[in-house]
């Protein structure tokens, strides 16, 4: 009787320790919510969507560069823009991160270089001192790479001068001035000694031409970039506008001025849906063909979330008797004999449990 209960007890002990581990092993198969972080590297970022979903993008300009002038004055610092955006597995997102403004340096014999991504150069008093580049935008685009596709901007400060560079915007912000330079707005550049356009801040020529006694900063990078200082007094550069597509998001936020630095961007998952592999479909159901002809076969997958894919080229094929109808790895079946045979075509994805699915598709083929 004592043994009897022994392994009751046992047996009981062993329950519960399983069932304690059940939520662990079940959390174990949720998918992982993480964010994706994009840092200054000179150069356009690629992410492709892997779940459809709510997803929210935030971005961050870069700082304008510092002035060799007087006290060394910072540049204005970049904005921040944030907002939530409905998107579709597959969509390819194109990120922009924003490079801080190179910094003047006494005894300057050219103006400093703008951070990448639209800040606007220095203007250099040669021999003597400079100010500070404009600090770069940073943006996301959806649909290419050109301007017009930013969707989520936030602007890059202006370059320090004797003033300081005036701040870059966050979402629907204007830039800020610096002494007579003013921002980028949702319309126009910014106006200074070089006015800003659109994703440019103003800016001196590379080199600087020994016309100028004075020094100043260069306009910030943004929806529309901030104005140059005004060589004439020694002003900071302006300030880039933020921006954010209004038809398109929610939740929008934005600050003027908070980044330190180089820009920075991250996309990070709030609401996305499990997307699997439901069904393949082959472009024939049969074939029929003359000896020595030939055709391709396309294969489309199918997903939960009603979205599709080309899966041609990652599909396997495979004839029940290569004699009469053999097929090549890319699907294209050439008629090599009299008779019938059989195609088998094969593709296998990773799904969200974890698990391999595989599904198959067989054709009927003739040749005559």
């Amino acid at each position: 009787m004592k043994n009897n209960v022994r392994k009751l007890s046992y047996l009981v002990l062993i329950l519960v320790f399983l069932f304690t581990l059940m939520p662990s092993f079940a959390k174990a198969q949720e998918p992982v919510q993480t964010a994706s972080e994009f840092y200054y590297t000179g150069g356009v970022q690629a992410w492709t969507v892997p779940q459809s979903g709510t997803y929210r993008l935030e971005t961050w300009g870069a700082q304008g560069g510092r002035s060799s002038f007087w006290d060394m004055l910072e540049g204005g610092k970049g904005g921040y823009s944030s907002a939530d955006f409905q998107l579709t597995s597959g969509q390819t997102l194109y990120i922009f991160v924003g490079g801080k403004g190179e910094d003047g340096q006494d005894s300057s014999m050219r103006n400093y270089i703008g951070g990448w991504n639209g800040g606007g150069n220095s203007i250099a008093d040669p021999g003597c001192n400079s100010g500070g580049a404009g600090g770069g935008a940073s943006d996301i685009r959806i649909g290419g790479l050109s301007l017009n596709n930013r969707i989520i901007i936030a602007g890059g400060g202006g370059g320090s001068g004797g003033d300081l560079g005036g701040a870059g915007g966050g979402a629907n912000q204007i830039g800020g001035s610096s002494g007579s330079a003013t921002g980028g707005t949702l319309i126009e550049g910014g106006t200074g000694s070089y006015q800003g356009s659109l994703g440019q801040g103003g800016g001196g020529p590379e080199y600087a031409n020994g016309n100028t006694n004075w020094h100043a900063g260069g306009g910030g990078g943004g929806y529309y970039g901030g104005g140059a200082g005004r060589d004439t007094s020694s002003s900071g550069g302006a300030g880039g506008s933020g921006f954010v597509n209004t038809n398109f998001a929610s939740n929008i936020h934005g600050e003027s001025g908070i980044q330190f630095g180089n820009g920075m961007a991250r996309i990070t998952p709030l609401n996305t849906q499990q997307v699997d592999l439901t069904k393949i479909i082959v472009s024939e159901r049969s074939v029929s063909l003359p000896l020595g002809g030939e055709t391709q076969l396309n294969v489309t997958a199918y997903y939960s979330d009603g979205s599709t894919k080309n899966i041609t080229s990652l599909a396997t094929f495979k004839s029940s008797n290569s004699s009469i109808l053999n097929v090549n790895s890319t699907g294209l079946i050439n008629a090599v004999g009299i008779g019938t045979a059989d195609i088998t075509i094969t593709y296998k994805e990773k799904i969200s449990t974890g698990t391999t699915k595989m599904i198959s598709s067989r054709i009927k083929g003739t040749v005559y």
